[in-house]
């Protein structure tokens, strides 16, 4: 036969125990909430960068490149 006394330190584990399981499921559900991985925001990223079209379909410079060009070598040939 049980005694009075253990019944009673029986039912004050299981009273401890479930405070201490509502504690960790707590820190549980907190570090869930951690791991999950937030949701990408388009805006943080930029274009990709896209390499400099140099010349048309046809093969030839394009307009304003070729004028560019004219003015860089006019410029380096005055600084020799």
């Amino acid at each position: 036969m049980i005694k009075r006394a253990e019944k009673a330190d029986v039912g004050e584990v299981l009273v401890k125990m479930r405070e201490q399981l509502a504690v960790l499921e707590g820190k549980i559900d907190t570090l869930i909430a951690r791991s999950q991985p937030a949701p990408i925001d388009p805006k943080l990223f930029s274009r990709p960068v896209q390499a400099p079209q140099t010349a048309n379909m046809e093969g030839t410079p394009k307009q304003g490149q070729a004028q560019g060009e004219a003015q860089s070598q006019a410029q380096r040939e005055k600084g020799m």
